[in-house]
């Protein structure tokens, strides 16, 4: 029957429709996914670069105040840096 037919492509093009639209919603999905991901990696990047360099520059700043012949605890009271670590530079400048 025709009713019967139009019924039945009626399903098909929704089986059909929901389908495409699944795959496309899946697919922006991942292309999100990645983007979020993407913009995360990039701040912690950011962030732990920014760490790293202020720890250089404290290092560097410790080592020009061991040159000019501050103590080791003036040092650390000026960089925050523990006096190990200090220490450790004082011992790279000697070498």
């Amino acid at each position: 029957n025709l009713s019967t037919k139009f019924l039945q492509g009626k399903a098909k093009g929704v089986e059909e429709g929901l389908k495409q639209g699944m795959e496309q919603g899946k697919e922006e999905g991942i292309k999100q996914g990645k983007e979020e991901g993407l913009k995360q990696g990039m701040e912690k990047g950011k962030e732990a670069g920014l760490k790293q360099g202020k720890k250089e520059g404290l290092k560097q700043a410790a080592q020009n105040m061991l040159n000019l012949g501050l103590s080791t605890k003036q040092i650390s009271q000026a960089t925050g840096l523990s006096l190990k670590e200090i220490e450790a530079i004082e011992q790279q400048i000697k070498r």
